[in-house]
């Protein structure tokens, strides 16, 4: 018996592209790759006086692998984390709690800001040190255009959803703003998918004078960096 128009779809192969790829240039030459040609390079930039470098990251970044990176090849007069300026995390619950619901799989679209994010003493305290500041300030994390309001360099450090739930699977990461580790992968995907994932891409969107774009890829971080310049 033959299992006709069925089986004939089960046995397609997947075009889903599991790691996707920009293509940016016809040769390597603008791109570095590893945490040492991209410090090179962000060195290179920087300007000696006040400078401020803004580096904006998609939630289930390295935050703390960037930041040990950057700071060790740059050396900043001040290093500024984005998610120390998140309101408590019991805030952020309530805040998203009847768009997420009590279902384990559905949610609804909703339209947050990532300014609501922030509990607004703490980003004015951010603000006013990275205003203040003198030599390099580092400004790091989601939302850390935010916080830096004005900046003379702007990263994006960008990666792969598909990235993002190998992370979730083995509990590299947590929800934005959140300590959530040890929650089961399913309910970190669903509030990504309904919560952080539209914040996020929403305010990427606002933020298309990108000078140099970090993408983090594969398992244990390769980083590669794309300049583009006017």
């Amino acid at each position: 018996m033959s299992g006709g128009p069925i089986l004939e779809r089960m046995s397609r192969i997947s075009r889903y592209d599991k790691y996707p790829v920009v293509r940016v240039a016809d040769s390597s030459q603008p791109c570095r790759v590893g945490w040492q040609a991209i410090g090179a390079e962000l060195v290179a930039a920087v300007r000696p006086g006040k400078f401020v470098l803004c580096v904006e990251c998609y939630p289930g970044a390295f935050e703390r692998e960037i930041e040990q990176a950057l700071t060790r090849a740059l050396s900043p007069s001040l290093v500024v984390l984005a998610k120390d300026s998140y309101l408590c995390e019991q805030k952020l619950l309530e805040l998203t709690a009847r768009d997420l619901g009590d279902d384990p799989v559905f949610g609804f679209m909703n339209n947050y800001a990532l300014d609501e994010f922030f509990a607004t003493d703490r980003l004015h305290a951010a603000q006013w040190s990275v205003q203040s500041a003198q030599g390099l300030a580092l400004v790091i994390g989601t939302g850390a255009s935010l916080i830096a309001q004005t900046w003379d360099a702007l990263v994006y450090c960008d990666l792969a959803r598909w990235e993002l739930q190998h992370r979730q699977r083995s509990g590299e990461i947590t929800n934005l703003g959140l300590t959530n580790f040890g929650d089961r992968p399913s309910l970190k995907y669903k509030r990504a998918f309904f919560v952080d994932w539209r914040v996020a891409d929403r305010h990427k969107k606002t933020r298309n004078e990108l000078c140099v774009v970090l993408r983090l890829r594969a398992r244990r971080e390769q980083s590669l960096a794309r300049l583009r310049r006017d």
